[in-house]
């Protein structure tokens, strides 16, 4: 039977910088939603406030980082999910609860919908794309490419593609995306994100300094993105078999019922 150790970090933004960051340990139901296309990746969570110690701490625009480790209590670096950015945090209060929804997107998607006007014709790959964020939202986005990044292919000796586009009127997450696939680096899949420390770090889904391994198994492997859910549609709770009639005519029926799941979702009947 596997567990989750999850890890929320807090820093409050004072004008353009952010505090030092805090952990987070009151704090219950964590949701991260990735989404394709246009549309934002959230997170939301409870934070439990009983002592007094939350109020009128989150506020819109602080920062919460998000990361997650299956199966053990070590949560590092590379187990991170999200740098958010707080939306809303409504608080409930009550003579038995006081809590707060702390809700956000991810910085990461925001930053990456700003503009880019570029021409990254006869450029490598890697250096057309330090040039797209440098130009995103006019030059005036504040992220930075990551030194850790690299220049050459996985083999540590190739050079990347030249890029043959020009990027006007592009977005930088169209960018980024597009160009970190296998059919523009030459190099198999990359992929990329935000750090707290405001960087835009870009890498190769097979570097094995990241351990993400070429083959999955959920249970020991790192990973990008993995989606579950759960929902009611598939239950049957109240089973009707039905088999023809009786030498005196009746009707054969057996019925079989799981209580606590008729108490826990409605009756979902199913007949055979």
């Amino acid at each position: 039977m596997g567990y989750v150790t999850w890890k929320l970090e807090y820093e409050q933004k004072t004008g353009d910088e952010y505090g030092t960051p805090e952990g987070l340990t009151r704090f219950a139901d964590p949701l991260i939603t990735v989404n394709l296309g246009e549309k934002k990746d959230n997170f939301k969570f409870t934070s439990v406030n009983f002592s007094t110690d939350n109020d009128n701490k989150f506020n819109p625009n602080d920062r919460i980082t998000v990361s997650r480790a299956l199966n053990t209590t070590i949560v590092d670096e590379d187990d991170l999910l999200m740098t958010g950015i707080v939306q809303d945090s409504p608080e409930e209060l009550a003579f038995n609860k006081d809590t707060s929804i702390i809700k956000g997107y991810n910085y990461s998607e925001s930053v990456s919908t700003a503009m880019v006007f570029v021409d990254a014709s006869g450029k490598r790959l890697d250096e057309a794309l330090q040039l797209a964020l440098t130009k995103a939202g006019g030059g005036t986005l504040t992220v930075e490419w990551d030194s850790a990044n690299p220049s050459k292919k996985r083999d540590g000796v190739t050079d990347f593609p030249l890029v043959t586009e020009k990027w006007f009127n592009w977005t930088l997450k169209k960018i980024l995306e597009q160009y970190s696939s296998e059919t523009y680096t030459e190099d198999g899949q990359y992929y990329w994100y935000i750090t707290k420390e405001n960087k835009l770090r870009w890498y190769s889904r097979f570097d094995p300094s990241f351990d993400r391994g070429i083959t999955f198994d959920s249970t020991s492997d790192g990973y990008q993105i993995f989606k579950s859910g759960k929902d009611i549609s598939g239950v049957k709770n109240h089973i009707i078999n039905k088999g023809g009639t009786t030498p005196s005519g009746n009707p054969v029926r057996f019925i079989k019922q799981d209580y606590s799941s008729i108490n826990k979702h409605g009756r979902k009947y199913f007949l055979i």
